[in-house]
């Protein structure tokens, strides 16, 4: 390729936050551009940072864990000239009342939809959630957040792929049933069409 990106953590200050950069790639050399350092508020307290990159490398997904009373899962679009980054949108993913934590980040590679998934905890029980955004345009999140998996017990360690056309989309995890203590694999599909997600049944696998 000739677009690379990179996402880290870095401490400044008493905080932690989310460093993005860019760059050109010809051959063994890489021209890297300035780091872009207002993903996150001045303050934050980041942890677990993912991403996802367009084939073209104009388009990168982001997303972390904001640390707080209630830890909440933030996403950000970010858009690449040359080798400058620039922040296009930002988004709270999750509702801040229940924890939110272990991310997972897909996008298309034209760059033209994207999907944010999490953990989130609930009176006792922990769950898959997931935010879409349309990117055809100005960024447009989804309305709601959209629970994948079953509510029963422990739903963990999502993981998402978009296709390159950005028209389906498949997220698989762990589950542990109630009534088991083995963990088994579930997944769901998604079809898109004109910035809408279809969700299909789920099936373990």
């Amino acid at each position: 390729g000739t677009k690379a990106s990179a996402l880290w953590l870095e401490v400044s200050g008493s905080a932690l936050v989310p460093i993005a950069a860019a760059a050109t790639v010809s051959g063994h050399d890489q021209n890297w551009g300035t780091p872009l350092t207002n993903i996150a508020d001045a303050g934050a307290q980041a942890r677990l940072p993912r991403m996802s990159m367009t084939t073209d490398g104009g388009r990168i997904l982001v997303s972390y864990v904001l640390s707080g009373s209630t830890n909440v899962m933030v996403g950000a679009v970010l858009s690449i000239q040359n080798v400058t980054t620039y922040l296009s949108a930002i988004n709270q993913l999750s509702d801040g009342v229940y924890s939110a934590t272990n991310g997972a980040v897909g996008l298309s590679g034209d760059g033209s939809t994207g999907v944010f998934t999490w953990t989130e905890t609930s009176g006792g029980q922990t769950y898959i959630n997931s935010r879409t955004v349309d990117l055809g345009g100005t960024p447009t999140w989804a309305v709601s957040t959209t629970t994948l998996s079953a509510t029963d017990n422990v739903a963990d360690g999502s993981e998402v792929r978009v296709n390159s056309d950005g028209t389906r989309a498949t997220v698989v995890w762990n589950h542990t049933p109630a009534a088991r203590s083995i963990p088994i694999i579930e997944t769901k599909s998604a079809s898109i069409a004109g910035g809408v997600w279809t969700w299909g049944p789920l099936a373990s696998l």
